[in-house]
């Protein structure tokens, strides 16, 4: 009944449900804080399933239907094991005699829905634009491995892979001795080191010596990965790295300092303020590429148009107005578009249709705000590949 995350393939599975009677629940939820104490999510919740109870009646359900229905929904609200485990949303879907229940690591505004299909779309933004990256907290004490997107961030375990301190590699009778290091012009490799005592030459090969092997566990368990790696550590940690690494996508900035006490939230956050604009890229650049094209076949902003181009796996790039749903019903036996004035039972959002079936098709999906569409005025753009 509850998942903690959602996949793609969870995703996909979830749009492939149809049925007489499928309900998908929206909320904010609350990890602590006096809405927690009050248990404000669970009236929440109680709220919708008065709303969701008035709206089966109008549609005619018997009641002895209609309280089997809704009863796995009744029953969450006395779970109270369930709302100790929240996060910043909830995402609720309802079908004869199943429910399943997601969290979501964003708060979505509190919406109903009752179709012949689940709601999808304010689930988009979960797979275009996160952004999977990593994180390597350099330290002679330790290392550690954080794997982050725009709304996750958990550390891996790395113990497999990498010498846990710098004595598993130079042994336990070194003298630690204090390096410094100095920088170097921007387009030169590695550093310029230097420190006092005798033995400065040796503990910085001692030094050099783990980063090495720090990096090969490293690039190893990443295996041919794509994603950036965003380096944190003292300044003279950080350049042995760059110098000793192999891997591709070592992320040009970086974050000095040791962060090896810092709140997981903390580092979270200042992370992703380093590699957001990473995954910007594939958006500005679409977005420039279709007001390039906006006056050739390439582009469109006609949903009859692009329902059934996305379906076809037409679409490139498709931009979404967020909360401006274009509602009807497709045939996809004569590949038809009927617009409908509204939301009822027997029709769908043909914008959210058109979004789902560019993603799972390898498209890229854009949902925005009306000023960062390319045409405010328009609830939906596509892009088309050819």
């Amino acid at each position: 009944m509850f998942m903690a995350t959602l996949s793609r393939n969870e995703f996909s599975m979830l749009n492939e449900v149809q049925g007489a009677f499928c309900t998908t629940i929206y909320l904010p939820t609350h990890r602590s804080g006096e809405a927690a104490l009050q248990h404000a999510d669970a009236k929440a919740l109680k709220y919708q399933l008065k709303l969701l109870r008035e709206q089966l009646e109008k549609e005619g359900m018997a009641p002895g239907a209609l309280e089997r229905y809704i009863q796995p929904l009744e029953a969450l609200l006395t779970d109270s094991g369930f709302w100790r485990k929240l996060t910043e949303g909830l995402a609720i879907f309802l079908t004869e005699g199943r429910l399943v229940c997601h969290h979501l690591p964003f708060a979505p505004d509190p919406r109903l829905f009752l179709a012949n299909r689940f709601y999808l779309q304010p689930l988009l933004p979960l797979f275009e634009g996160d952004g999977k990256y990593y994180v390597l907290n350099l330290a002679l004490e330790t290392v550690r491995l954080f794997k982050g997107s725009k709304y996750t961030f958990e550390e891996e375990d790395v113990a497999a892979w990498v010498p846990r301190q710098i004595e598993a590699v130079v042994g336990y009778d070194h003298e630690p001795r204090n390096i410094q290091v100095r920088s170097v012009p921007a387009g030169q490799r590695g550093a310029s080191y230097h420190g006092y005592g005798e033995g400065k030459d040796d503990r910085k090969a001692e030094i050099m010596s783990y980063i090495r092997e720090v990096e090969k566990g490293i690039t190893r368990k990443l295996n041919g990965e794509a994603a950036p790696l965003v380096l944190t550590g003292a300044d003279y940690l950080l350049a042995m790295y760059q110098t000793a690494n192999s891997y591709s996508s070592l992320y040009p900035e970086h974050i000095p300092g040791n962060q090896q006490h810092s709140d997981s939230g903390a580092l979270h956050k200042k992370t992703w303020d380093v590699v957001a604009p990473h995954f910007n890229t594939p958006r500005l650049a679409h977005l420039d590429k279709f007001m390039q094209l906006h006056d050739t076949p390439q582009t469109s902003t006609d949903i009859r148009e692009i329902l059934p181009a996305a379906i076809y796996g037409k679409v490139e790039a498709l931009f979404v107005r967020k909360d401006s749903d274009i509602w009807g019903v497709y045939d996809p036996a004569r590949a038809e578009v009927e617009i409908a004035p509204g939301p009822d039972r027997s029709n769908t959002s043909l914008s959210e249709l058109a979004a789902i079936q560019t993603l799972l098709q390898g498209g890229h999906v854009y949902l925005l705000e009306a000023e960062g569409m390319p045409y405010e005025e328009a609830g939906i753009c596509a892009l088309y590949r050819y």
